[in-house]
């Protein structure tokens, strides 16, 4: 099943921390030190058993020997206590090699005891150095990584802005084009708009209308009808408050984009204030890191 797989990867990824760090050796090794402590124990507490038996023992030969000085050699007790003395000197004479035997295995399992635990020490002092390097390793790594990040994402930030100044390069070219047309057909309009307010009151005041002012007031009105027509169809003229407006919103702030005069959002100067301290960050972190990392490895390879 899934979580049974999910468990598998996990184990699988915790030996191999374990074996990269050293932990595998270090858990070996105090396994062996377990061992040998116990080895040793059991040692010992066999020499203490012989070694109260032998005192047992030794007491009873004593109290034989007190015994076999009030009994004279003629008594039958005193051949009791012959044999019964020479039973427990066979018995004493085992014990004693047997305890001796128990002796130097106790001194063999302690020299395995200190021996494992010295070595334990140093695997883990070996280990917590590993652990050490590897954490300065994936320091600089991180770090460089965070770099080359924020390196990428500020290209892409960047590359976004160049294509919004060439976008409002040509929006406010556009935007000039449609002003200057706008401005020719309303110097039209507003003469033409003259030419026939100076007719109509000249037509007033006489009181009759000729053939030739009709044609020119038809005159005037196709030109009036022909403005009109082309003012509707200039682009953008009934959005021009609102795209005026908006013009208006722009950073005073302008930059030359080849040749040509072009605004920035309002939003752009903060996002490129913000860049620079992200950039200036990251090159102070890179630069203490630098000077940091070769201080502690040599401190680390003094110690």
């Amino acid at each position: 099943t899934n979580t049974n797989y999910v468990k598998e990867k996990f184990n699988d990824l915790v030996v191999w921390y374990e074996q990269v760090t050293g932990m595998d050796e270090v858990r070996m090794m105090q396994n062996r030190v377990i061992e040998a402590q116990d080895r040793f124990v059991a040692a010992q507490e066999k020499r203490r058993d012989i070694g109260k038996e032998l005192a047992r023992i030794q007491s009873k030969l004593k109290e034989i020997h007190s015994e076999l000085d009030t009994t004279s050699r003629g008594e039958e007790r005193y051949l009791q206590l012959i044999t019964e003395e020479h039973s427990i000197l066979k018995d004493e004479r085992r014990l004693v090699t047997e305890f001796a035997l128990l002796e130097r295995e106790e001194r063999e399992s302690f020299n395995m005891l200190s021996s494992c635990v010295k070595e334990s020490h140093e695997k883990e002092r070996a280990q917590a150095e590993r652990t050490k390097y590897w954490s300065i390793i994936g320091s600089i790594v991180g770090t460089v990584i965070g770099v080359a990040g924020s390196s990428i994402n500020n290209e892409f930030k960047m590359r976004e802005l160049r294509k919004l100044v060439r976008e409002t390069a040509v929006r406010n070219s556009a935007s000039t084009d449609t002003s200057t047309i706008l401005v020719q057909h309303e110097q039209e309009l507003a003469q033409l708009v003259n030419n026939m307010k100076n007719i109509v009151d000249q037509q007033a005041s006489n009181g009759t209308l000729d053939e030739v002012s009709n044609g020119k007031n038809g005159e005037m009105i196709n030109k009036l009808e022909k403005t009109l027509n082309s003012l509707q169809h200039v682009k953008g003229i009934a959005s021009l408050p609102s795209q005026v407006e908006e013009m208006k919103g722009m950073l005073q702030a302008a930059q030359r984009y080849e040749g040509q005069l072009v605004t920035i959002p309002q939003d752009m100067e903060s996002m490129i204030v913000q860049h620079q301290r992200e950039m200036r960050f990251v090159v102070v972190a890179v630069t203490i890191m630098g000077i940091i990392v070769p201080v502690i490895v040599t401190l680390l390879s003094r110690t």
